[in-house]
């Protein structure tokens, strides 16, 4: 079960015609937004971004830094303000082991649930939803990813995936990585024509030449160490 200050740092967000989700991390008494990269196309320092509170999108001015390598689908925010206060999940994906439970969070279609937290009103609640991780990999041009065995949906992109550590009669909840979204195959549309001939055994289906977009189940996340890496490099959060 996710706990309280994993949600209080989930936050809904706009940049243009895109809505996506973020959330919040501290760093070495700094504070940081982060999200995915394609949820905010083409951002620059001293551009704005939109954060969902007191009912409304709400304008903050960012300084942008930077993910390496260049194909990861993160970016690092620094606000000329603090977000999200009390306790934050550490941003740390080691100890992430293969078939763990993993918890993916943000805002499904920009929806925002009616109820409220009361000792954090002004925010809505994002929505949890939990896989195992499928699989770890390493990219030379993207970096650490993995992928949670999941059902994702737009909106979601940018949210935190967070698994609980487990050490020492002890538990802990860490950021993982970032969440990019949906693993979709492309497939081919066939038309099944009149059926099989029971003559000839033959199947008559026909190529259309169409492609549709399946489903492969798969959630594809981008590891935090790419995150931390360049906060390391650019420490210019808002100081906690």
């Amino acid at each position: 079960m996710i706990d309280q200050p994993c949600l209080y740092r989930v936050f809904l967000i706009r940049f243009g015609n895109s809505v996506g989700s973020a959330f919040a991390i501290d760093v070495d008494g700094k504070q940081y937004l982060v999200t995915a990269k394609h949820v905010v196309p083409r951002i620059n320092d001293g551009d704005e971004i939109e954060i969902f509170f007191k009912e409304r999108f709400n304008r903050a001015p960012i300084r942008v830094v930077e993910c390496e390598p260049k194909d990861v689908d993160a970016i690092v925010f620094a606000l000329p303000m603090q977000i999200a206060s009390g306790d934050c999940p550490e941003p740390n994906a080691a100890n992430l082991i293969l078939s763990q439970d993993i918890y993916f969070l943000g805002f499904p279609f920009g929806w925002r649930p009616k109820t409220k937290l009361l000792d954090n009103p002004d925010f809505p609640i994002p929505y949890v939803k939990k896989g195992i991780v499928s699989s770890l990999e390493e990219f030379e041009s993207a970096g650490p990813t993995f992928y949670i065995d999941g059902q994702s949906n737009p909106g979601f992109s940018g949210g935190p995936a967070i698994f609980q550590l487990q050490a020492q009669g002890s538990s802990s909840f860490r950021i993982a990585g970032v969440i990019h979204g949906q693993v979709a195959t492309e497939e081919p549309v066939i038309d099944p024509g009149p059926g099989r001939d029971p003559k000839t055994g033959v199947d008559p289906r026909i190529e259309t030449g169409l492609i549709t977009q399946s489903d492969a189940g798969l959630v594809l996340v981008y590891g935090i160490q790419s995150v931390i890496a360049a906060i390391k490099k650019k420490p210019i959060g808002f100081v906690i």
